[in-house]
């Protein structure tokens, strides 16, 4: 895949954050929260964000810039708008577990366009551009990815989250699930390139706080791989809402129909 500059900024500037993480990284860290116990923020979170956000707007001086340590927000999402988390998985972080990602996304006219998610302290990045295929690279090699080819749920390897106090509303239907395995840990971006790369098949996010910055240059990946992202009514994202936050959880696969079935299974109401 040949680089576009949106791109190339993009993995560039992914660089360059995940350099300054892994700096704190395994560190003692200075962790507040933003909203609740299990809403974690650090120093590194605010710093990257800070970096980002430099990065874009002055190599894109005209375009929007959506960040989660940021509160500044675009009037509307017309245009060019960039969506970004500086530190996705920061619980996993804090830990010292390696799942932790940043994630760059480019929005165009309201359709996701470009995406970039990189693991730092594991080396890899993941792009995708629309129209062009996604890509897995590692230590300078680069190989397209595609999402597997298993299309019936009792098949599915599952992405499910790591056991906490925090009780979340689908817990129960999703452990209810008729699947082949359960896989667990990682944040949303590295879950989404999971099954970008056929690691594994089908996801559903449970968590509320879920934003627009933590799903839109994965989503680029995954779709560009072959796979989908949809809400429980069976409806494509909207980026182009006001509010930052998801209001309801979502479902990842490696096929439309397999999607279709995680939904139809957990019940959704307005499933159709």
């Amino acid at each position: 895949m040949a680089m576009s500059n949106d791109l190339e900024t993009a993995t560039q500037a992914a660089y360059r954050a995940g350099s300054l993480l892994l700096r704190y990284f395994r560190t003692n860290l200075d962790v507040s929260h933003k909203d609740g116990a299990f809403d974690p923020v650090t120093q590194a979170d605010s710093e990257a964000d800070d970096l980002l956000r430099s990065i874009i707007s002055r190599q894109f001086p005209g375009d929007k810039l959506l960040t989660e340590e940021n509160p500044t927000r675009p009037v509307d999402y017309h245009g060019r708008v960039w969506m970004i988390d500086p530190l996705d998985g920061t619980k996993d972080f804090i830990l010292g577990r390696e799942t932790f990602s940043v994630i760059i996304g480019l929005l165009v006219d309201g359709e996701p366009a470009m995406g970039v998610v990189y693991l730092p302290s594991t080396g890899e990045l993941y792009y995708g551009l629309q129209g062009h295929g996604a890509v897995r690279e590692v230590n300078g090699e680069s190989a397209p990815i595609s999402v597997s080819a298993v299309t019936a749920l009792r098949d599915a390897r599952m992405l499910v989250r790591i056991p906490t106090p925090e009780q979340r509303g689908l817990d129960k239907p999703i452990q209810a699930l008729n699947v082949k395995e359960r896989i667990s840990g990682g944040s949303v971006g590295s879950r989404l390139c999971a099954l970008a790369s056929g690691r594994a098949d089908v996801f559903v996010n449970t968590h509320h706080r879920v934003s627009k910055w933590d799903t839109l240059g994965a989503q680029v990946i995954l779709s560009e791989a072959g796979g989908t992202l949809l809400d429980l009514s069976g409806n494509p994202l909207d980026y182009t809402q006001s509010e930052d936050r998801w209001p309801d959880p979502f479902v990842a696969a490696s096929t439309k129909y397999l999607a279709l079935q995680a939904i139809k299974s957990l019940g959704s109401k307005n499933f159709h």
